[in-house]
């Protein structure tokens, strides 16, 4: 397996990532159309990992029992931890199993394992062979390297940008944490974990919908609402999500963009 395999594939499961986040949250969990994860382009990250994963153990002949057993792992774990970093790093959540059964931090929940799990399983005896075989015929080109270029290129624009917007989310959320803190007079620990981070999902919906849109604002702002934050400053819209949760009084939950 050479380094042009792991970057295809890598490519591969980050947009095939995407529109599966894509269909499944408008219609199946947000019941929107929605633009998924953290970046703005037609990428998730977290899928690119977890493919590149899957590939390198759908490489050696192994029982079936073990090659589940380490998908199951995997793909829990890589959730578990990314999901984990962007709590403690940043103070946001990207996505939120707190009403599953038997969840941890509403991070990872054994029915989405399980789901995870037969999404390896369909890879392994479906896409793995074909992807094999892409992976040896485009290696032999020069075009497809310079795809690749030109893919990674903008994502990691992609992600220097969304970092930053990160990067200065996670100091106003701190600030509204500690000024929530001040007013209970308690603990920051104390602290319920809703009041002191963010679900990015909610947030870039609200942001999308307070904003003004019109024809050709709609395609950009479906993938980057933050481009026309200079209308709502980011700080207005971060007090204005802690304020819809604290007037609406609920637990772990943020209302619907929409209300706003």
């Amino acid at each position: 397996m050479t380094v042009f395999d792991v970057m295809l594939v890598f490519a591969v499961g980050t947009v095939a990532g995407w529109f599966i986040e894509l269909v499944y949250r408008t219609f199946f969990s947000q019941k929107k159309l929605v633009n998924p994860g953290f970046l703005s382009g037609p990428y998730l990250p977290i899928y690119g990992f977890g493919i590149v994963y899957l590939y390198l153990f759908s490489l050696p002949e192994i029982p079936l029992y073990s090659r589940i057993l380490l998908f199951f792992a995997g793909t829990t774990i890589l959730e578990l931890v990314t999901g984990e970093l962007f709590l403690r790093i940043f103070r946001l959540r990207l996505w939120d199993y707190s009403d599953r059964k038997f969840n941890y931090k509403g991070l990872v929940c054994p029915l989405f394992s399980f789901y995870w799990t037969l999404l390896a399983l369909l890879f392994y005896y479906l896409l793995f062979p074909k992807l094999v075989s892409l992976t040896t015929v485009l290696r032999q080109g020069v075009a497809p390297y310079w795809g690749l270029g030109f893919y990674y290129g903008v994502v990691f624009q992609d992600i220097i940008v969304s970092f930053n917007l990160a990067s200065r989310m996670h100091s106003l959320i701190k600030e509204s944490a500690e000024k929530e803190r001040l007013r209970l007079k308690i603990k920051l620990k104390e602290l319920a974990l809703e009041r002191k981070t963010v679900d990015f999902r909610l947030f870039k919906q609200q942001v999308r919908s307070r904003g003004a849109v019109n024809n050709r604002q709609t395609l950009v702002r479906f993938f980057n609402p933050f481009m026309f934050l200079h209308t709502f400053d980011l700080k207005d819209n971060v007090t204005n999500y802690f304020e819809k949760l604290k007037n609406r009084g609920e637990k772990g939950k943020a209302g619907s963009p929409e209300d706003t």
